[in-house]
């Protein structure tokens, strides 16, 4: 008798439980987006050195070289911010009903839509997978510290996409950071 009182209360445990549980909810806002770029410059050729004008010394002038930053940097940059899915402000709701993901909700803004959608994430493992609105993305989990607290930071890989509307710039690296006021566990 015991026995079967056993085994009919892990069926009423067993039956209560569905895909519906939300086993954790972890929130990530996020705080600001940035950009990063790199492009590989060609090497320029060199240039003669210049014949000191008479009366200058060794103590001469000295001349300051000002560095020109590559444009299609700063174009790309503001491509990928004006781009972001989140901006400061937004956030993802993350609700683990399997082991690894669950349903997903995105405030893209403050005071915009939220939109629903899916993640996965594999115990252990630092990439995080968003899908919603027709958008695929994987991000690396990282941290960054804020006043003596690390917290979570989100690194999305655009290269591949950018080396492809780019093809001739020598693009050798597109990231978009999502830095989160989540702190790092």
């Amino acid at each position: 008798m015991k026995k079967l009182a056993y085994i009919l209360f892990a069926a009423l445990l067993l039956a209560s439980c569905n895909d519906s549980d939300v086993y954790y909810t972890t929130s990530y806002p996020i705080v600001r987006v940035e950009a990063y770029v790199t492009i590989q410059e060609p090497e320029p050729e060199p240039e003669p050195e210049p014949e000191p004008e008479p009366g200058e010394g060794e103590d001469g002038g000295e001349t300051a070289a000002a560095e020109t930053e590559n444009p299609l940097i700063k174009t790309i940059g503001d491509d990928v911010l004006a781009n972001a899915p989140v901006q400061a402000g937004g956030s993802y709701r993350l609700d683990f009903t399997v082991y690894n993901g669950g349903p997903l909700e995105v405030l893209p803004a403050p005071g915009a839509e939220v939109s629903a959608g899916e993640f996965v994430k594999q115990p252990g493992d630092t990439k995080l997978q968003f899908l919603y609105d027709g958008l695929d993305y994987t991000c690396s989990m990282g941290f960054y510290s804020d006043q003596g607290t690390d917290r979570v930071l989100f690194t999305i890989d655009l290269t591949e996409q950018y080396q492809a509307l780019y093809p001739d710039d020598n693009i050798t690296r597109v990231l978009r950071r999502e830095y989160t006021s989540q702190v790092n566990r």
